[in-house]
């Protein structure tokens, strides 16, 4: 994977914009569902699409392939990293 990354260096510096701006999207849209559906139902989808698409990040191949991995990955992870807080039992102690 890191020859991937090396032979499209141009590609890599704007991935991180990429799945930051996906993230920001996944930290939004989900949470108008989250009303609707519950917080558990759609966090935990969310986390195991999450760990999905990190496990399958070394079958991208392609450059498109690395931008579509970074906008799904972005938006599963924001959606997961902003439901934390609401699903944790410590934080009904405080």
């Amino acid at each position: 994977m890191s020859l991937f990354y090396l032979h499209f260096n141009l590609i890599v510096g704007s991935q991180i914009t990429i799945l930051n701006a996906s993230a920001f999207a996944g930290r939004i849209i989900p949470n108008m569902l989250a009303d609707r559906f519950g917080v558990y139902n759609l966090a935990i989808p969310c986390i195991l699409s999450s760990a999905v698409l990190v496990f399958s990040m070394t079958a991208v191949r392609t450059v498109a392939g690395m931008v579509i991995f970074a906008i799904l990955y972005g938006f599963m992870s924001g959606a997961g990293m902003y439901h934390i807080p609401w699903y944790n039992p410590l934080r009904t102690l405080m």
